[in-house]
């Protein structure tokens, strides 16, 4: 996993094998270090951002003033691709949760249609490349390639902030999340959890496993059959070795002390669009 400050990134970003002639100034150095023939690299149009078997170049790396990187995770052949996202996703959900800012994912472009994915020829690996830059608003959702920006904005585009209440929200992000009605069907504990419970929950139409830390609020008798509140398409994190697909909406008081789930007033069709 490596990560870029987009300030320095020049063109398109691609994972590719080495000619010898990329530049490449290593972290922590001032002059280009010599590049080997067919090592593997993530680079620009203009340089090799990391040698996988090396480090990462000096020019594209974070430092304090950073306000917006590229984040990528690559693996093997031997290394599982939910094992490779669900790292991915936690590392993202941790930098969103930690230091503000949102991100993007971006979608790898297989540049060579010469050469079959699903094929395995010895000596020929396909050119994956990022959409440039200025194209990313346009990219379609993918892994393994992440923009994360700032919260930083400008005074002209900053949005009004009321005391006791979140920064306010576009409508345009209000709609894409998508809340659903789902019940829970199985309570279970996790091994080494003192605070969370592995949830069976029901949408209707599709069956989900989520995480939730309610076993200080809730036993497990007074969970099960219960209907709630499920933020439907937040990104999978993985808790404890379990990957949790969703979040479960609760009230939570200013010390944390209670916390109540958010249910329907009457009973309704389970996968239900809250609105």
């Amino acid at each position: 996993m490596g990560a870029h400050d987009i300030s320095h990134i020049n063109g398109k970003l691609s994972f590719n094998i080495t000619t010898g002639d990329e530049k490449f100034i290593s972290l922590g150095d001032k002059v280009p270090s010599k590049i080997d023939k067919g090592e593997y690299a993530f680079m620009d149009e203009e340089k090799i951002l990391c040698r996988f078997e090396i480090k990462q170049c000096e020019e594209t790396k974070i430092h304090k003033n950073t306000k917006s990187f590229v984040l990528y995770a690559q693996g093997n052949k031997n290394t599982d691709e939910g094992y490779v996202k669900g790292a991915f996703m936690n590392a993202c959900n941790l930098i969103r949760d930690i230091c503000g800012g949102n991100y993007e994912l971006l979608e790898v472009v297989n540049e060579d249609d010469k050469v079959n994915k699903s094929q395995n020829i010895e000596g020929v690996v396909n050119t994956m490349v990022f959409p440039p830059f200025k194209q990313q608003e346009k990219a379609k959702p993918s892994i393994p390639a992440v923009v994360v920006k700032s919260p930083v904005q400008s005074s002209a585009s900053k949005a009004p902030v009321h005391e006791g209440i979140a920064n306010i929200v576009d409508f345009a992000h209000w709609e894409k999340i998508d809340l659903r009605v789902a019940k829970i069907e199985k309570v279970e504990d996790i091994e080494g959890a003192d605070k969370l419970y592995k949830l069976s929950i029901s949408l209707g139409s599709e069956k989900r496993t989520l995480c939730a830390g309610l076993k200080k609020f809730y036993t497990k008798q007074e969970l099960a059959g219960k209907q709630c509140i499920v933020f439907a398409n937040l990104a999978p994190r993985i808790m404890k070795g379990i990957t949790s697909q969703g979040m479960i909406l609760a009230a939570v008081s200013e010390d944390e002390s209670k916390i109540i789930l958010l249910a329907p007033e009457k009973e309704i069709e389970e996968g239900s669009r809250v609105r």
